[in-house]
């Protein structure tokens, strides 16, 4: 049988909706939420969500800024992850919990804070390609935001020139078919960053969710202190990164390690920054058998 989500939507306090995907939901399976990264939205993820459903109840939110979710995003006004964090706790809450908190890029970023500052939320937590800057870089940062000079930060450049409207579903995919980072995606992961990520305009014309304006400043404002909180995790923690990644390397991996000794580390060899895209049944395999062993 085919499995399908429902896409439903919860609000917080202030009446803002924000959209989220449900899998089949069963008592006798564990609860997962899985956070997407910053660009993309809870849909991408479906094929892999899908398989990770075989063994979780799972729920996956569309942050501020992304997909369905209709929460106020004016990047003129965001200044740090905070929202961010604070929408993932909000979201938790009305969920049945403790849940594992797994999450991509930005999303195993706002999971890992999460985790940190609300632990009876989680019961677990798996990091995939987290971004979380240090040493060096996160210095330079630091630097760049304090002289209000982030969005020159190269990745938040890029982000700001990516093209946004396409005059239907048809000219998006082939857009992004073979385009660096969509290079190793099969065909259904674009198909559905699209329909999961676009909203057509009274021209007729399709617009990404997720404006260029908002990636780019998401990635000026990167929060460039996560590690000073990675002590504070508690949970059990599995840690999953590509060999070929650019993101979270090795010597990333080995300070995090020294952080958290008892930390889970995958290391995948043929992958890039784009784990779950890339390898989705291997990597749904490896959270399930980390996860139930701790159930």
């Amino acid at each position: 049988m085919e499995i399908e989500s429902e896409r439903k939507e919860v609000f917080n306090q202030e009446g803002e909706g924000f959209s989220f995907l449900q899998y089949p939901v069963s008592p006798d399976k564990p609860v997962l939420h899985f956070a997407h990264a910053n660009g993309f939205n809870a849909f991408t993820y479906d094929e892999f969500l899908k398989l990770l459903s075989l063994e979780f109840s799972v729920y996956a939110m569309d942050a501020r800024g992304h997909g369905y979710t209709n929460a106020k995003a004016d990047p003129s006004q965001f200044t740090s992850w905070d929202p961010y964090y604070q929408d993932l706790v909000n979201f938790l809450e009305t969920i049945p919990h403790p849940a594992f908190l797994s999450g991509h890029s930005l999303g195993a970023a706002i999971s890992l804070f999460v985790a940190a500052s609300h632990p009876q939320l989680v019961k677990g937590l798996v990091l995939i390609e987290p971004v979380i800057p240090r040493g060096l870089f996160s210095f330079i940062i630091q630097i760049l935001q304090i002289l209000r000079m982030s969005h020159k930060i190269p990745i938040a450049q890029k982000a700001m020139r990516r093209k946004a409207y396409f005059h239907s579903m048809q000219e998006a995919a082939l857009y992004y078919e073979g385009r660096r980072i969509f290079s190793k995606w099969e065909k259904i992961w674009i198909e559905n960053y699209l329909a999961g990520g676009t909203e057509t305009k009274s021209d007729g014309c399709l617009s990404l969710t997720c404006s260029p304006a908002w990636e780019s400043k998401t990635f000026s404002v990167t929060n460039a202190h996560s590690w000073d909180i990675i002590d504070q995790v508690e949970c059990p923690i599995l840690l999953i990164h590509g060999g070929e990644s650019r993101i979270f390397q090795l010597c990333d991996v080995a300070a995090f390690k020294k952080r958290l000794p008892a930390t889970t580390v995958i290391k995948n060899r043929n992958a890039s920054h784009f784990v779950p895209m890339e390898f989705p049944q291997e990597t749904a395999e490896q959270i399930a058998q980390f996860c139930l062993e701790i159930q």
